[in-house]
């Protein structure tokens, strides 16, 4: 039995300087985790800032947008809820397919209703 104990102190004893690396290591690992944590509980603030600054931005155009055709129907008279949603999915189409935004398109609605067109006519131009 006394064999046995020995050989058992041997292999525990033999540990001994790798149990101090193991120690380092694990302590060189939670700091690498307590980093990583931050780093990404940042990275999840810029994205959720990113997120907000591209939702104002969103909210602002669609503010603009839908001020330009409320003053351009506005001298136009009696336009219809049918019309009012053409005449916005044509200024929206017209932005999609040249360098004008929604909002220039919105706003060529007042000049041609100043010009004496009607929505129909404008629409239609």
């Amino acid at each position: 039995m006394a064999f046995e104990e020995v050989g058992v102190r041997a292999v525990v004893d033999g540990f001994g300087p790798y149990m101090g690396k193991l120690g380092q290591m694990e302590q060189k690992t939670e700091s690498f985790g307590k980093k990583l944590g931050a780093a990404v509980k940042k990275g999840g603030l810029i994205a959720g800032a990113a997120l907000a600054a591209v939702g104002a931005i969103s909210i602002k155009t669609f503010g603009d947008f839908d001020a330009a055709m409320t003053q351009s129907l506005a001298i136009m008279g009696d336009v219809s809820d049918v019309m009012r949603t053409d005449m916005s999915d044509a200024a929206r189409k017209v932005a999609l397919t040249t360098t004008f935004s929604a909002e220039e398109a919105a706003e060529a609605y007042f000049f041609l209703a100043s010009a004496g067109m009607s929505a129909q006519q404008s629409l239609i131009s």
